[in-house]
């Protein structure tokens, strides 16, 4: 993971994570024990992310979506 670039996500949790373009989220890495998912618009085909998803410390979530918003907590987030 890691080649199609990544983001830390952290502190800033108005603010919507949208990949480059021609690129999509393919993994969240939960830093600590506090991420939770606001929202998240998978590509067609995956699974949605619901508001209130906890991802435990330490985890990662695979997936595809055009965009994700965090509540709470810091993570990693993977482009593809």
């Amino acid at each position: 993971m890691g080649q199609g670039g990544s983001v830390l996500k952290s502190g800033d949790y108005s603010e919507e994570c949208v990949p480059p373009s021609g690129k999509a989220i393919v993994a969240i890495q939960a830093l600590n024990a506090n991420v939770v998912m606001a929202s998240s618009s998978p590509e067609t085909g995956f699974a949605e992310l619901a508001s209130g998803t906890t991802i435990p410390a330490g985890s990662t979530v695979l997936g595809r979506w055009t965009s994700v918003t965090l509540t709470s907590g810091d993570a990693i987030i993977y482009f593809g």
